[in-house]
């Protein structure tokens, strides 16, 4: 079911993870907050410092 919502992005399903980086790099939610309730807090951390490595984040 998890590939099934990450293969549905085309058709606006996300899943948690992805929303909470949304989230964090928008500074809505602090880094610490996410990665807790992450599915895979490890993953989340490698997502968010390679998005923040792009520029992405907050301003």
């Amino acid at each position: 079911m998890y590939t099934d919502i990450q293969t549905g992005g085309v058709y606006g399903m996300q899943t948690l993870d992805s929303h909470l980086l949304k989230l964090t790099l928008s500074g809505l939610v602090d880094f610490e907050h996410a990665q807790a309730k992450a599915s895979n807090p490890a993953e989340f951390e490698v997502r968010y410092r390679r998005a923040l490595e792009r520029g992405e984040g907050p301003q």
